[in-house]
């Protein structure tokens, strides 16, 4: 189950606004059905199993955390890159794609 917290809302609206804006909704909605499937595949019991969003430094971007139950086992980020926000090690993402660095959109990086 994907989960977008109260506080993290704001943010999360915002993210969407500008994915409609720029383009690139269904490339964000992609990812976010990837990270929602991620958190229940290949489980026998993965009823406790959750991804929680949350504001990331980054413009664009979420934090998130893999858990199961109250254990967490991997957490990362949902990072944006794009023309403003380059996935090169720069400022101001600080992330680097080692996939394309020119795609344009959300990658997720753990």
């Amino acid at each position: 189950m994907l989960i977008v917290p109260e506080q993290t809302r704001e943010h999360f609206l915002s993210v969407v606004k500008f994915a409609v804006e720029n383009g690139v909704i269904a490339q964000l909605l992609e990812q976010l059905w990837y990270l929602h499937t991620y958190a229940v595949h290949e489980q026998v019991d993965h009823t406790n199993r959750t991804v929680t969003l949350f504001k990331d430094f980054a413009p664009q971007s979420f934090g998130l955390l893999w858990k199961s139950g109250e254990h967490v086992y991997m957490n990362g980020g949902l990072i944006y890159q794009g023309p403003t926000c380059p996935a090169d090690g720069s400022f101001p993402s600080l992330t680097v794609n080692i996939g394309d660095p020119t795609k344009v959109g959300w990658f997720v990086h753990t």
